[in-house]
């Protein structure tokens, strides 16, 4: 393991110490399990707010007790009072500008700031835990709340096998069809129009998918 690496794992230790610390002041912290592609993913978050907006887009996916091959915390800096631990990495000079400096080789750690309103994305992919920190989830924009923890689930799919498509997929007992394009495109319309005129419906924005003899797949 490099030393950067060794580094960035020991700070997701203290991240997810800070959530157990965030949930401790929440009257009922979110603890939810899904099943997707197989896989059981366990998301815990802290902070009204940000609990009430993930749980909508994954209620379709009930999970089970199994152990987690995705552990995720996720909490809200503004509502628990509970603030990111020190970063061991280089700030942007530009907060708005979303980028991190990471020197030398991560061993596969990954790590995005995207926004500040959309917080930090961290993922190891040895541990398969993941931690969302944000400074405040009433600022959330509206395509986090339709598709939240996205960034770490394009990073966690890979791992097992899967691939994170940007498709749209219906189909019926012979099969499916995705539906590509470039955002904006109509992937949305041409789905729910397919749900509604009687095919089963999958996506109409993000998918995951698995290749092989029989390629398939999978509602997120």
């Amino acid at each position: 393991m490099s030393a950067t690496g060794a580094v960035l794992r020991e700070y997701l230790d203290h991240l997810f110490k800070a959530f157990d610390r965030a949930a401790e002041r929440e009257a009922s912290p979110l603890d939810l399990r899904c099943r997707i592609a197989g896989r059981t993913l366990r998301i815990r978050a802290a902070g009204s707010a940000l609990a009430a907006s993930i749980p909508p887009a994954l209620a379709h996916l009930p999970g089970s007790e199994a152990t987690p091959d995705l552990d995720v915390v996720a909490w809200d800096e503004t509502e628990t009072g509970v603030p990111l631990p020190p970063r061991p990495w280089i700030a942007p000079e530009n907060p708005t500008a979303g980028r991190l400096a990471v020197r030398g080789g991560t061993d596969g750690f990954r790590i995005a700031g995207v926004t500040r309103a959309e917080g930090i994305h961290l993922f190891d992919p040895d541990s398969g835990r993941g931690a969302w920190i944000l400074p405040d989830a009433r600022q959330l924009p509206n395509h986090q709340h339709a598709a939240p923890l996205l960034t770490i689930l394009k990073w966690w799919a890979p791992e097992v096998g899967l691939r994170l498509l940007h498709a749209g997929c219906v189909g019926n007992p012979a099969g499916a069809v995705l539906l590509a394009g470039r955002g904006g495109s109509g992937k949305s319309t041409t789905s729910l129009l397919c749900a509604l005129e009687g095919l089963d419906y999958l996506s109409d924005d993000y998918c995951l998918t698995s290749l092989g003899e029989a390629p398939t797949a999978f509602s997120l």
